[in-house]
């Protein structure tokens, strides 16, 4: 007997199923299953080979049910993974997630690798006068700033060359989320003891993003003076999303 072709033949058998009587019932419901009952879940068929009342898991193994795509799954299985771009023909940034349905947080997505995404500003710097001073924090002029593509959890990093034209000041950075709130963990700063000295600040914090909301980097300047920020770059990457 020749073997059949899915390409060219409407029906393939299945061989050696031992008399299992199969049963096609379409897409799954919460209910009892039995040995030979199909069902589809996410776009999969699935056999039951055994009498369960859960739900299909999905076979993490198979690199071929990876979506890539600038959306995750609606409707993920427990253990899913998924690759999440800004842009299937040309990228800048490739996050991989694993669908977690046990997780207590509403971030059941959880990244497991990928690169960061990279905004640089390097045109020069911003001035801020006194009216920007701690605790009033801005988004300067060109940002850099990050649109979060689902909401959720993500850590930024950023880096400046920063410094104030009067001695005794100090120039500050921090990381906002959505909120544009930078918490005191989000900041950090540099006194400046002569005035107009450089200084490179670098920092990282975790913030909470809505969905398409911004991740800012911001700064201010400290007791007096104003303060220069050049050279501005922010890295983000995802911790987990919904």
């Amino acid at each position: 007997m020749s073997t059949p072709s899915p390409g060219t033949t409407d029906w393939v058998p299945v061989w050696n199923l031992q008399g299992l009587d199969l049963r096609y019932l379409g897409a799954y419901a919460a209910g009892n299953y039995s040995d030979g009952d199909i069902v589809i879940y996410n776009g999969v068929a699935y056999l039951c080979v055994r009498p369960t009342s859960a739900a299909p898991t999905a076979w993490v193994g198979l690199s071929s049910a990876v979506n890539y795509a600038t959306t995750l799954p609606a409707s993920p299985a427990d253990g899913q993974e998924a690759i999440l771009v800004d842009s299937v023909t040309n990228p800048t940034y490739s996050w991989r997630f694993r669908y977690n349905n046990g997780s207590t947080s509403a971030y059941k997505w959880e990244f497991v690798g990928g690169a960061p995404a990279i905004i640089m500003v390097f045109a020069g710097g911003t001035y801020f006068s006194t009216a920007t001073q701690y605790p009033t924090f801005v988004n300067p002029t060109g940002g850099p700033t990050f649109t979060a593509p689902r909401a959720g959890e993500y850590v930024a990093s950023a880096t400046v060359n920063c410094n104030n034209n009067t001695a005794g000041g100090a120039a500050m950075i921090g990381l906002a989320g959505s909120d544009s709130v930078v918490a005191d963990g989000a900041l950090v700063y540099r006194n400046v003891s002569s005035a107009n000295a450089y200084g490179v600040l670098a920092h990282s914090y975790q913030v909470v993003a809505t969905a398409g909301g911004l991740i800012r980097f911001m700064v201010c300047a400290f007791s007096s003076g104003t303060a220069l920020f050049e050279r501005r770059q922010m890295t983000v990457v995802p911790k987990r999303v919904s």
